[in-house]
């Protein structure tokens, strides 16, 4: 494969799954085996998930609403005076 598709390959994770799939059932490997590939499959899921919270929070135009910012006993105080 070309030195270019490599490199885009490297950026998809689903080459990492196969390896951990691979590696697992063919070759029988620990935990220890995995964790290079399952670490970079954990930070593209939380860099993914962060990404798309962000773009959701965007898109919806949601904030935080102004009774729940401060400090934690001023929200309780808020919250109980907006209950009653």
């Amino acid at each position: 494969m070309p030195a270019w598709a490599q490199w885009i390959a490297h950026l998809n994770p689903v080459m990492y799954f196969v390896r951990i799939m691979r590696d697992v059932l063919m070759k029988g490997a620990g935990p220890s085996a995995i964790a290079p590939e399952v670490g970079i499959l954990m930070l593209y899921g939380t860099v993914v998930f962060t990404l798309a919270r962000a773009s959701e929070r965007k898109a919806v135009g949601l904030r935080t609403p102004d009774a729940l910012r401060g400090h934690p006993k001023t929200i309780a105080r808020r919250l109980r005076a907006m209950a009653s």
